[in-house]
């Protein structure tokens, strides 16, 4: 009988880099994350999901270019990643973000072209966050407690080829929950497993082990899924001082064989918070094109909205520097100039059919249906041929 589902296993990655000379060399583990957005044939239980890379972010960090496999495969994908700053969704996959709060949470995100993974990996999976995953609520609810037993999935960098590159090598390690309470009483962000792990294994995904026998009242664990990812192992220092100064001379450091674990939450948050920001990204590019399509006077239009920008690029620098009024008055003046005015509106209407070609390229990425309805789509694609034809209409004019 499996313990270990087999989709878990190859939802779950290995994240390599590469020297200048060309070895091989792993950075850690990640798993593919599919957050539910939306049911798309119910009849045929097809759903929406978008699809993220998660990892720590000690990972990737001051990498711009990362190397995964998944599961017990070979394949290799290249994938060039960014860290997130606002507005970047010009590159839409690939952009990592941290956790939006405040607090210091060792985690990376990235929204990733899971499609076209999946065509070069065809057996490349998901953990599907309506199905497969534990909330710390839910870990809560299904009775989950110390002594329960997980999975560890990950590549351990301890494998090398005869060129000295690493291998990744997918390893399933056994350990127990040792301490969970904190967490449940939201006193901790992290709870604690018993069980050894090595460079490789942060950003690896945690699965509960599937257990048919309970003690007396008490729940069996009868929902093997995804409760957490491995962030970090606790090292067990000694000190060795100088007999002769007392001077602390040797710190000798082990693995203790306790690992820290992120639970799924600031996982769920981080999501939220990407889905919001793509939403709110392409909402302002619809609101363009619709303020265009319905736009009485489209010359002045086009004039106006520029101009608003404009001023509101000179308001933020004005914040940052202290100018004085005669300066903001001429940066004022000089962009209410007719000349400036009617320079604006002959460069956009210059460069509109690159404008309507990135329009159309925006809405037709693979990922768009994660985050526009199909009746969405359909309305913006009909929008964007208005505004087609009114540029064509002042070009003729």
């Amino acid at each position: 009988m499996a313990l270990l589902y087999e989709p878990y296993i190859n939802s779950t990655v290995s994240i390599s880099t590469k020297t200048v000379e060309g070895k091989k060399v792993i950075l850690g583990t990640g798993f593919i994350y599919a957050d539910f957005v939306r049911v798309l044939d119910a009849s045929q239980n097809q759903n929406i999901y978008t699809y993220l890379l998660v990892t720590c972010k000690h990972v990737i960090e001051g990498s711009d270019k990362i190397f995964i496999t998944i599961g017990h495969g070979n394949e290799e994908i290249e994938l060039d990643i960014v860290k997130y700053k606002e507005g970047i969704y010009s590159k839409t996959f690939n952009v990592w973000h941290e956790h939006p709060s405040n607090e210091d949470y060792d985690l990376a995100v990235i929204p990733i072209n899971f499609p076209h993974i999946k065509s070069k990996i065809p057996n490349a999976d998901y953990f599907r966050s309506d199905t497969q995953i534990a909330s710390t609520e839910l870990i809560k609810d299904l009775g989950v407690s110390e002594g329960d037993s997980v999975f560890i999935l990950g590549y351990p960098n301890v494998f090398k080829d005869a060129n000295n590159n690493d291998v990744a090598k997918f390893i399933a390690r056994s350990g127990i929950i040792a301490n969970l309470e904190p967490l449940l009483k939201a006193e901790s962000n992290e709870f604690i497993i018993d069980s050894l792990i090595f460079p490789g294994n942060s950003g690896g995904p945690v699965i509960l082990k599937f257990e048919k026998q309970s003690i007396q009242g008490t729940k069996p664990q009868v929902k093997s899924c995804l409760i957490g990812m491995v962030t970090n192992y606790y090292s067990h220092r000694e000190k060795a001082f100088s007999q002769i100064s007392n001077e602390e001379k040797i710190l000798f450091e082990d693995n203790s064989g306790l690992v820290s674990i992120y639970p799924l939450d600031p996982i769920a948050e981080t999501s939220k918070f990407i889905f919001n920001s793509i939403r709110n990204y392409l909402q302002s590019l619809i609101d363009e094109i619709r303020g265009i399509a319905n736009a009485t006077d489209l010359k002045n239009y086009i004039i106006e909205a520029n101009l608003e920008v404009i001023q509101s690029t000179i308001q933020k620098y004005i914040i940052r520097v202290d100018y004085s009024q005669t300066v903001v008055d001429e940066l004022n003046s000089s962009i209410n100039n007719p000349t400036v005015k009617e320079k604006l509106l002959e460069d956009y209407l210059d460069g509109h059919e690159k404008l309507i070609d990135a329009f159309r390229k925006q809405f037709s990425l693979p990922f768009i249906d994660e985050y526009l309805t199909k009746e969405e789509l359909e309305e913006i694609n009909k929008l964007i041929d208005d505004v087609e034809e009114k540029f064509g209409k002042i070009s003729t004019n």
